[in-house]
Formats: structure tokens, C-alpha cells, sequence
């Protein structure tokens, strides 16, 4: 354990070491913190994308301008980056890639295709006006045996001469200056040309003399003539082929000194390049001459006649067309008047003309639509499809088809219900009654306003039986000869009752009902009504009455108390009738 002494020492031992190291710490701030700072602002700098950036871009166009003087590897390097790019611009904005060429592009492009058109537009403008003449036919035959196409035939033949190229050669070197042609294809290679112009001129000047100043005027090569106009500081060198009049050496002599004059300058400084001499192609250009033979004022009888005959053909194929055309129309106007008949398209294949659609089975056939428009059936192929169509015209006829109703009785659809109304007989509504209906698009079947003919005749004809009786005398039961017409009649009328309950498939109960007065006693009264009743049923005599049931039967009382009390109609026979249903 330490002394009291040891613990006093210690204490101010510590704190200088405190004192000495905050001191120490100070000292340093004061000698390093700038450096410190710039070390700290520097690291940032280093380690900051931004601020990198920024720096490179102050010095990056300097850096690529001296890179690109030393060497090309800077153009190498960044070649297939450029290559990405210019694609991807192209895939990306390709109108701004041509809206940026195209004050390029556009003038050689036109230059290009109006030098073919007007080569292509002259020879077809030959070919043309000596196509339907007799000349005409045997230049084509040349050509057949020749094979040379027919356009160069005519050519031969009609052209006088016509300026196919134009040289404009510096006269010292002999280099091409410019050179111009009247048919693209005609260009070969034009510098070669015009060294061996300058080598030809210089090998006749040295091997036949002369002096300076002659000079080859001209040479010919097969059917080309080359002239040649010869110029202080240039030579002008055209290709003719045919006869050149002599007035084209007045327009090369022309055509050179105004070269001359406006390129002078050009000449003195002339240094090998043909840029400076690019603009003299619209005055070479006017070197490019050509004449053909002209044409005979009167037509050849042979043309005339091809004329009339293509009129004619003309004609024919124009009325043909016309009546086609008509008679298409009409067909088309009744297919389209016609319900159940949508046409779709018409095409033509390989001259067949295919009319497609939908019809409806019941609709009219097209083949006779056709027929009656004037055309040939044979010649059109009918693709139609099957379908039904729901109009309440075809779903009547559908419903007609299907229950065959009478001709009593009136089909009306609306909406999806059918309306039955009419006469007809039971047997047939009950044929309706059961069956089910089976017509797309109709649900329910109304027959309220369908009325059974024979149920009317079987109710007629109970009416007219039960409006007869017999009348008998006071206290008799025998039957007057007064009663037998009528009781013939009334045995046929039963025997027609029986023949409507077999139709009507039920049973009928005819009761003939004897009636007394009140006079007598009722014993009496009661044999009499039953006699008399008998008496009737008797002299009727039925036989064959499969589905009728006749009975005499007594009536005490019937009717009101009026007849009953007169004694008069209270003595009688009646007749009623029962309809018993199975």
C-alpha cells in the first residue's frame, strides 16, 4: 500500500503530462492546418465523380485536339464508339439522319436520274413513233435476226448525229478537266480517254510535221467521229456518232472560248485539281446536241388501219365493260333487295369471279338472281354459307314449313312470340298442342284467337238438335205421319254428330227427353213421358253410332214454369245433347 507521500507527489506529475499534450496538440494545429485542410479538400476531390468530371471536361478538347496531331491512334480508338453511335441515331431518329444528308444526297440523286430519264425518254420517244409503221415492223424484224434490241434499230436509222461525250483536257499536261456524256452507260474511264486524245495528237504532230500551231482536227473510230477544237489553254474533244453538220464546230468553238474567258484565272493557277473546273459542265452540257430524220407529214395507209382497229378494239371492250359493269350492278341491286342474302365480297381468280356471303336456305337462289341480271351462272362461283336469318318473314316460313297449317289459318310473329289465328281442324291443333315448336328464335306460341272448325260444326250442330221436339196429342205417345221428314233429319244430323266426336276424340250422350202436361196423375203422366220418348227413339232407328249414345229418358220438368204450364208444349219430345271428353 502506497505512503501518504507517495500519493502527494504523484498528482502534479499527472497533470503536467495533461498540460504538455494539449500543448503539443496546439503547436501542431498551428503549424499544419493548412496543409491539413488542402490534404482534406484534395482527398474530396479525388474521391467526388462530379467534381472529376467537371475537371476532365476543362481539358478534354485540348486533349483530343494534340492527341489527334501526334498520331491516329485516336481516330482508331474511338471508331467503332462513333460507328455505335451513328447506328443508333439511325435506329433511334431516323428522319434527323436524312433531313442532315439530304442537301447532299438530293442534288446527285436528281443529277443521276434526270440524266437516265432523258437517255431512257428519247429512245423510247423513237421507239414509239416508229412502232405501228411498215418501217416500223421491219426494223423489228432487224432486230430479230440481228439481235440488237429493237430501240438501238431505231436509232441507227433515224439518228443523224447526236453527241454522245465531251472532254475538256488541259492543254500543257493533258489531264481532264471536266467531262460531260449523254448517256450514263456511254462513261468509261475518262482520264484514260483523254491521255490517249493528248498522246494521239502528239504522235501525229511529231510523225508528220507541221508546226506548232496544226494540230489534229479529228479522227474516226468505227461509227464514231471524236472532234477535236483546240484552245489556248485547253482542248475540247466531243464523240459524235452519225453525221456532224458543220455547224456543231461553231458551237465546241464557242462553247471553248467562253471557257476561256470565265476561267482564266483557273487556267494561270491551275495545279492538277479539277475542282476549279466543276462549273463547266452546264456549257459542256450544251455541246450534248442530237438530230434525227424527221418524220413523213402523210400517215402511212398500214397505220391509219392500226389506228381503226385499236378504236375499234377500244370501243368493243369499252361497251363490253359497260354492259358487264351494268349487269353486275343489277345483280348486285337485287341481292341486296333480297332478305336472307348478305354478300360478303367479290373477288376474281384466274377470270372466275367468286361472289361470297350468307343466305339463309329459304331465301331466293343466286344462281337465278344472277340469271336474271344477264349473267352466265356458269361463270360465277356462288360461296355462300348457311345461316337463319330471324326476320319475321323467314321465321313464318319456317313455322309454315314445319306445322303445314291450313290455309284457314293466319302465322304472325312478333318479337319471339307466335300469334296462331284462324279456323282449323282439331285434329290439327291438336297435332299443335302437342308438339314442340322448334324454330330459332321464336319462345312462345299464342292460340287464343285459333278457333276448332269442328268443334263450331259440332256446337252447330247440337243447336239444330236440340231446337227440335215432337208434340204429341192429350194422353197419346204415338207419332203423327207429320213427325217422320223430321225424324230422317234427325238421324242424319246424328249420324254427322257422330263423325265430329271421332274427330274430336270424344263421346257424346244424346238424351231424347219426354215431357208431360200436369193434367192426369202421375203415374199416367210418368208412362206417358216415358212412352212418348220411346216412341221417338224408336222411329229413329240408329245403327253405327260408334261414339254417340242415344236414350229415351222422362223430364218432369224443363224450361220455365210458363211452358210448363201450357199443355200444349209441356206434351212433347225434346232432344239434348252431352259432350262427354275421354
Amino acid at each position: 500500500m502506497p505512503s501518504p507521500s507517495d500519493s502527494v507527489s504523484t498528482a502534479p506529475e499527472g497533470k503536467a503530462s495533461a498540460s504538455e499534450s494539449e500543448a503539443l496538440t496546439q503547436l501542431r494545429n498551428l503549424l499544419f492546418a493548412p496543409e491539413q485542410t488542402k490534404i482534406e479538400q484534395l482527398q474530396n476531390r479525388l474521391d467526388d465523380p462530379v467534381l472529376q468530371a467537371k475537371d476532365v471536361s476543362r481539358v478534354l478538347p485540348d486533349a483530343i485536339l494534340l492527341r489527334s496531331k501526334q498520331d491516329a491512334q485516336l481516330a482508331s480508338s474511338l471508331s467503332p464508339i462513333l460507328t455505335e453511335v451513328f447506328i443508333l441515331s439511325i435506329k433511334k431518329s431516323p428522319r434527323l439522319i436524312v433531313d442532315a444528308i439530304s442537301p447532299i444526297m438530293a442534288p446527285a440523286i436528281r443529277k443521276a436520274i434526270f440524266s437516265a430519264l432523258q437517255g431512257m425518254v428519247q429512245s423510247l420517244n423513237q421507239t414509239l413513233d416508229h412502232s405501228v409503221s411498215w418501217k416500223g415492223l421491219q426494223w423489228r424484224v432487224e432486230s430479230l435476226r440481228t439481235g440488237k434490241p429493237f430501240a438501238e434499230i431505231v436509232l441507227l436509222h433515224t439518228l443523224k448525229f447526236r453527241v454522245e461525250q465531251v472532254f475538256l483536257i488541259h492543254r500543257e499536261t493533258g489531264l481532264l478537266l471536266q467531262h460531260v456524256a449523254a448517256d450514263v452507260g456511254a462513261i468509261q474511264d475518262e482520264a484514260v480517254v483523254s491521255g490517249m486524245l493528248t498522246a494521239i495528237q502528239d504522235f501525229v504532230h511529231d510523225s508528220f510535221g507541221g508546226t506548232h500551231a496544226d494540230s489534229l482536227e479529228s479522227l474516226r473510230v468505227g461509227e464514231l467521229t471524236v472532234w477535236i477544237e483546240q484552245g489556248a489553254k485547253a482542248v475540247l474533244a466531243g464523240v459524235v456518232r452519225g453525221t456532224p453538220p458543220h455547224e456543231l464546230r461553231e458551237v465546241f468553238q464557242q462553247v471553248l472560248e467562253s471557257i476561256h474567258v470565265t476561267f482564266s484565272e483557273s487556267f494561270e493557277a491551275f495545279t492538277g485539281s479539277q475542282e476549279p473546273f466543276e462549273k463547266t459542265r452546264p456549257q459542256l452540257e450544251a455541246c450534248l446536241q442530237a438530230q434525227f430524220e424527221g418524220e413523213s407529214s402523210k400517215p402511212s395507209p398500214f397505220l391509219w388501219g392500226m389506228l381503226i382497229f385499236i378504236c375499234m378494239g377500244v370501243l368493243f371492250w369499252g361497251g363490253w365493260s359497260y354492259i358487264d359493269h351494268q349487269r353486275w350492278t343489277t345483280f348486285r341491286h337485287l341481292i341486296e333487295k333480297e332478305a336472307g342474302i348478305h354478300v360478303t365480297a367479290i373477288d376474281k381468280e384466274q377470270g372466275t369471279t367468286i361472289v361470297s356471303g350468307l343466305r339463309d336456305p329459304l331465301s331466293a337462289e343466286p344462281a337465278v338472281l344472277a340469271e336474271q341480271a344477264g349473267l352466265d351462272p356458269e361463270s360465277i362461283q356462288l360461296a355462300f354459307e348457311p345461316y337463319f336469318a330471324l326476320s319475321p318473314h323467314f321465321l313464318e316460313a319456317r313455322v309454315r314449313a314445319q306445322l303445314q297449317p291450313p290455309d284457314s289459318v293466319t302465322l304472325t310473329v312478333e318479337g319471339s312470340t307466335l300469334r296462331i289465328s284462324g279456323k282449323a281442324p282439331h285434329q290439327w291443333i291438336q297435332q299443335l298442342e302437342n308438339r314442340q315448336l322448334l324454330v330459332p328464335g321464336l319462345t312462345t306460341v299464342a292460340t287464343e284467337h285459333l278457333i276448332d272448325t269442328d268443334m263450331v260444326q259440332f256446337e252447330t250442330l247440337r243447336d239444330e238438335l236440340e231446337q227440335r221436339y215432337f208434340v204429341f196429342a192429350k194422353g197419346r205417345s204415338a207419332l203423327s205421319k207429320t213427325h217422320q221428314s223430321d225424324l230422317v233429319d234427325i238421324a242424319k244430323t246424328l249420324q254427322e254428330l257422330d263423325v265430329l266426336a271421332e274427330r274430336l276424340g270424344q263421346r257424346v250422350r244424346v238424351e231424347i227427353q219426354g215431357q208431360s202436361s200436369r193434367e192426369g196423375s202421375r203415374l199416367r203422366n210418368k208412362q206417358l213421358r216415358l212412352a212418348r220418348s220411346q216412341a221417338v227413339w224408336t222411329a229413329l232407328s240408329l245403327h253405327e253410332l260408334s261414339r254417340t249414345e242415344v236414350v229415351p229418358v222422362e223430364v218432369t220438368r224443363v224450361g220455365s214454369d210458363e211452358v210448363y204450364n201450357d199443355p200444349a208444349l209441356a206434351r212433347r219430345v225434346s232432344i239434348k245433347v252431352f259432350l262427354d271428353t275421354e
